[in-house]
Formats: structure tokens, sequence, C-alpha cells
């Protein structure tokens, strides 16, 4: 590996953390992926663009576009893999209220694709997810 105290990453090493360290109290949005299975709307046919909408609010985008697979049409259930970040306000709702770490809320809110209400009654109900 590279020795500890090499350059590599182009500045001093501890320099620059300070600046992307959120303010006291605030939280960083977080970039996550999910899979998920998701049934195809009305008309869909293989190779339509579509999409699937995420709760409003908690996340960068309201949308997630995909293509329709081959030999897939309306009503099916097709996986989705969509990449999107949760809004640090969110984040922080759901630790305010269950104490959990940012990890493991991300991780809740990654399942509810930024469902905050839908993620405090996960957790209440069902506890944490298994992945």
């Amino acid at each position: 590996g590279a020795a500890p105290n090499s350059q590599e990453s182009g500045r001093a090493p501890g320099l620059g953390q300070e600046l992307n360290e959120p303010k006291e109290g605030e939280e960083l949005d977080a970039p996550v992926e999910d899979k998920f299975e998701v049934r195809l709307p009305r008309g869909s046919r293989p190779g339509d663009r579509t999409f699937y909408n995420l709760p409003k609010g908690c996340t960068d985008k309201d949308r997630v576009d995909f293509d329709v697979p081959a030999g897939c049409y309306e009503n099916d259930l097709v996986l989705l893999t969509a990449r999107f970040k949760i809004k640090g306000h969110c984040i922080r709702s759901l630790r305010e209220v269950t104490n959990l770490s940012r990890e493991k809320a991300v991780q809740l809110l990654t399942v509810t694709h930024g469902n905050v209400e839908r993620a405090i009654q996960q957790y209440f109900d069902e506890g944490l997810p298994d992945n």
C-alpha cells in the first residue's frame, strides 16, 4: 500500500475535512442504491421509457426513469435498480425520532425510498432491515 504520509489525494492529510463537515445538527445528503420490484404501468411495452415515482421531498429526484425490459408488458413485475440521494433533513428527522446512527437511518430510508413516516413505522413495527 501507499506510505501513510503520501500525498496521493493531492492535499495534505486532514486538510479540507473541516470544510465537508456538516454544521452542528445538520445532516449531509446520502447517495444510495436500492433494488426493488415495480409493476409496469398500463400500456407498457418492451423498450418503452417509463418511470417509478419516489416519495416527494426526501430524495434528490422525484422519480426514477427506466426502459421496459424486452419481453415485459403492463402489470409485469420488473426488478429496478435505482440510485438516488436521501436528503439530509429527512435523515435527521428519522434519527431524532429513533435515535438511530446515521448509517442505520440511511439504511432504513433506502428501503422506504426516503419516506420518513414509513421508515419510522417500519422501525417500530419490524426493527431494522436485514441487508
